[in-house]
């Protein structure tokens, strides 16, 4: 794997295992067997990889996706990302940091945000302005600088009008928004979201969304997108498909798309748009169309239409 001083998280040669007994995961310790860890019959204990020999790199300012279906381990990179876990064989470098030095760990956190699926988890605060100043407050931000952050990050967010609002009453998709603003407020470099759009209506995702590529592409913010909705990849920078805790493909969202044999064995889904050309036959508009506007565009091509006259 080539990476270059751009490069804004790196992956080398990553294993995270757990023992499949538990509920909690547990930092790999080199083996697949822990033999001083015995269970009520005696036995050994095994140990799983939710990952395993992964490479690959975020450069600063992309928009990469990382997709595969349930138990791919696409929720522990997220992880590994920012420090949550740490990997038992390889190494993680976030901003610049190991993932594995404790006494840069913060930093590693502050720069790399997570937003996770479930809005719930996060917002802890009984307004929408002291949820978003929370964790400004436990880096002690002076009080003026916070109430500055906070005002952008609602702005950015568009929640700006429910700012005093509690967050129990808002809807899945404001809650979210929430959630986001308040990663936002700590200035991070990347921010990394975990099925963040899982638990939302269309309308709610869309939101969402929005405010995901607006941090992309205006704040110039490194996001990582983890998603199963293939709608949501096909402006990305790089996809990452993963299976079974290993990298199986890594390529353009064009790339990805066009490889049948990988869509099948996966299981995964066209966008729709995709799904929609597939289904015409007898047809070759000369490109692989992932989004509505690129079927404009192919359709336009294909019979000649000029619709500006």
């Amino acid at each position: 794997m080539e990476t270059t001083n751009k490069d804004f998280i790196i992956f080398q040669n990553v294993t995270f295992s757990y023992f499949d007994d538990d509920t909690d995961t547990a930092a790999d310790n080199g083996s697949q067997v822990d033999e001083t860890a015995a269970s009520d019959t005696h036995m050994p204990r095994k140990r799983k990889n939710a990952v395993e020999n992964v490479f690959f790199s975020v450069g600063s300012g992309e928009f990469v996706c990382i997709i595969g279906n349930n138990g791919s381990g696409k929720s522990t990179l997220a992880k590994l990302m920012n420090g949550l876990l740490v990997p038992g064989k390889g190494t993680v470098i976030s901003a610049g940091f190991d993932t594995k030095n404790d006494t840069d760990i913060w930093e590693v956190r502050r720069l790399v945000g997570i937003v996770f699926q479930n809005p719930d988890n996060q917002i802890i605060a009984t307004s929408v302005e002291d949820d978003v100043a929370f964790g400004l407050e436990n880096i002690g931000v002076p009080r003026d600088e916070m109430i500055r952050r906070v005002d952008e990050a609602l702005a950015v967010c568009g929640i700006s009008d429910l700012r005093q609002s509690e967050p129990h009453l808002l809807s899945g998709g404001q809650k979210q928004r929430v959630s986001i603003a308040g990663i936002i407020a700590m200035k991070p470099a990347c921010i990394v979201f975990d099925e963040s759009t899982a638990m939302l209506d269309p309308k709610g995702r869309q939101s969402v969304m929005d405010i995901i590529k607006k941090l992309n592409k205006e704040e110039h913010i490194t996001v990582v997108l983890i998603t199963h909705h293939m709608d949501e990849i096909v402006d990305a920078d790089n996809v990452i498909v993963m299976d079974k805790g290993r990298i199986v493909k890594e390529g353009s969202p064009a790339d990805i798309f066009s490889d049948k044999k990988l869509i099948s064995e996966l299981s995964l889904e066209l966008p729709p748009a995709a799904g929609v050309f597939e289904s015409i036959e007898n047809y070759d508009f000369g490109m692989t169309v992932l989004s509505p506007e690129q079927g404009v565009e192919a359709l336009m091509n294909k019979f000649n239409w000029n619709f500006g006259g």
